[in-house]
């Protein structure tokens, strides 16, 4: 028990921010797409942040996948030098 609790820890930290990076990258993605409407008062303001919400799950089940590489990496960089707390 006490293992998992470890290893959830170290995992959890690169984990949520590889969740968070992923996700803006694909976020900003879509907003650059919509601008090009906003811009040309197709959208308004509201309606592009409706539709960045809109488009949140769908990015958020494509970066979801990213993650165990993420915290792999992530690990594996530390590894050679230890845990020094």
């Amino acid at each position: 028990m006490l293992i998992d609790r470890y290893v959830f820890k170290e995992i959890a930290g690169p984990s949520a921010l590889g969740l968070l990076v992923y996700t803006s990258i694909f976020l900003v993605n879509q907003f650059f797409k919509l601008a090009d409407q906003w811009v040309a008062r197709v959208l308004t303001g509201e309606d592009l942040a409706l539709a960045l919400v809109y488009y949140l799950p769908s990015i958020v089940a494509i970066t979801i996948p990213l993650i165990p590489r993420n915290a792999r990496v992530v690990i594996d960089a530390c590894k050679p030098f230890g845990r020094r707390d």
